[in-house]
């Protein structure tokens, strides 16, 4: 969705989440009645950041590439624990291969479901068809269970 105003999520925009996901369950069957949040880049960003912020709606959070902000506070990053988190990097995406590799040994140290997986031959804009991208995503949201 469209943020209010042109704000940025992380600037008070999420604010429009409760009832966009409520509408989202209501006029949708969704299996468990909870949803999975995705994204490439900004939208990577922005699903880790959501699902922090309301995670009472979620069980998978995708990053491809993707990563909770460093400046996000401990009792959100703590929200994240119970969900299954999935973050794809390029090898030769150096803005975020090395950020990506400590957020997600950092999580998996303190006990968080994590897989961090380094696509191979890839840049920023991961090309999906290429490397088979896309059913490996719906294999790890499957693998999760509430």
């Amino acid at each position: 969705p469209g943020t209010p105003n042109g704000s940025l999520f992380f600037e008070d925009a999420d604010r429009i989440f409760p009832e966009f996901l409520d509408g989202l369950l209501r006029d949708y069957k969704v299996r468990g009645g909870r949803l999975h949040i995705a994204g490439h880049s900004n939208g990577g960003l922005s699903a880790y950041h959501v699902a922090a912020r309301f995670p009472q709606y979620f069980t998978t959070v995708t990053g491809y590439p993707g990563l909770l902000d460093g400046q996000a506070d401990p009792t959100r990053i703590q929200a994240l624990k119970p969900l299954c988190l999935f973050m794809h990097v390029g090898d030769r995406d150096s803005g975020w291969l090395s950020a990506m590799r400590r957020q997600s040994e950092s999580l998996r140290a303190q006990g968080f479901r994590i897989r961090y997986t380094v696509e191979k031959n890839q840049e920023h804009r991961l090309r999906a068809q290429e490397i088979n991208l896309s059913p490996r995503l719906f294999d790890e949201i499957e693998s999760c269970s509430p």
